[in-house]
């Protein structure tokens, strides 16, 4: 009977040990996973007159890894933004990693692309590029989608379609592109401007006072 007894519990304590092997081998380690996983700018196309929030977060390899502020620094067209995460070892770590989120707002910039570079103290970074378009634009009715004069239409048909469907940059002025006026730029302001070069349609909308 106590032969018995040690053996059910010599198995459980075998069951319940691989369960824990085995959980822990489910979770990623830290050194093969620790990133920067995402950035998000608001707004997506911030004018030269808005404040920017950019939120980044990622990985960090430890649960001892915490985050001890934060900074910019900029060259030209290039802007840093440093998250001092680094690891705290009082405490104890598991190897296993933790979800950071951290987020910092950007003063106004010029008009004009700008590459963001987010560092997180692991070694890790990630770029992205992102547009400030100017605060004041629009003269007239909407239209001068390439920022350029003269009048050249089917230059902003191309511009138009290159931003919807290509990944194009977006317009410097966007309420130029937002051809019927109603906020969004979608496929209506496209249909709006093709019936107005091509068939005689409706003019664009007045650019707002």
């Amino acid at each position: 009977m106590q032969h018995h007894q040690l053996s059910n519990s010599i198995h459980r304590t075998t069951v319940g040990s691989l369960a824990i092997v085995i959980a822990l081998s489910a979770m990623p380690l830290g050194v093969l996973h620790a990133a920067v996983d995402g950035v998000i700018i608001q707004p997506e196309y911030p004018d030269s007159d808005e404040s920017i929030s950019i939120m980044a977060h990622g990985w960090f390899p430890e649960s001892c890894w915490e985050i001890d502020g934060s900074y910019f620094s900029q060259t030209d067209k290039t802007i840093h933004y440093y998250i001092n995460g680094y690891p705290n070892w009082w405490g104890g770590c598991f190897f296993i990693v933790i979800p950071y989120s951290h987020t910092r707002i950007l003063d106004p910039l010029p008009m004009g692309s700008y590459t963001l570079i987010v560092h997180d103290g692991t070694g890790h970074s990630m770029d992205t590029v992102f547009h400030v378009t100017p605060w004041l634009c629009c003269e007239g009715i909407r239209g001068n989608i390439d920022s350029e004069p003269g009048g050249n239409l089917i230059g902003d048909l191309v511009y138009l379609v290159d931003f919807m469907f290509n990944d194009g940059p977006p317009p410097l002025c966007l309420t130029e592109a937002d051809l019927n006026g109603d906020g969004p730029i979608d496929i209506a302001d496209l249909v709006l401007l093709v019936d107005f070069m091509f068939t005689g349609g409706p003019a664009p909308e007045e650019c707002p006072q």
